[in-house]
């Protein structure tokens, strides 16, 4: 399904927009936990604007760690131009976003979480016109990798 967030047709002078938007950023770097912020966008975002800027989010860090945009398109169940925008964002990213963006992904375990999306996608049932047998397959073989992960740890 594909969301697309309402933008007024009046727009902001460029200045007064920047002013709005630093005044913004400032007020959430100053919440005073990460539990805060959370509370905040919750409180704040649309249901399609969470899922809008999640979805971006997670295209960026499976860019990030090197999976293919079919992949990411596939798993995530957005359009190669989502990907692309993403992808085109990152290439152009300032040097201190790049920085936060390689903290992030050094310092995050990011195979216990992506185990946990593989645990909420074979939950899911196959599409319309997929190969219902060769998806169970898959899935089996993505659990039995789980099992023997959560063993060795």
């Amino acid at each position: 399904e594909h969301f697309m967030t309402q933008v007024s047709k009046h727009q902001l002078q460029p200045e007064m927009g920047d002013l709005i938007y630093k005044e913004f950023s400032s007020f959430v770097a100053k919440m005073p936990s990460s539990d805060a912020i959370d509370h905040f966008f919750n409180d704040f975002l649309t249901p399609t604007e969470k899922i809008m800027f999640s979805k971006r989010f997670m295209i960026m860090v499976l860019l990030m760690r090197g999976h293919s945009a079919l992949h990411i398109k596939n798993t995530l169940f957005v359009s190669n131009s989502a990907v692309m925008g993403v992808s085109s964002w990152l290439k152009n990213a300032s040097e201190s976003t790049k920085l936060g963006l390689e903290k992030l992904n050094k310092e995050k375990n990011w195979g216990t979480f992506f185990d946990n999306i593989d645990v909420i996608l074979d939950k899911l049932p196959p599409g319309k016109y997929r190969d219902w047998h060769r998806l169970a397959k898959k899935k089996a073989l993505r659990n039995k990798a789980r099992i023997i992960k959560n063993k060795l740890k």
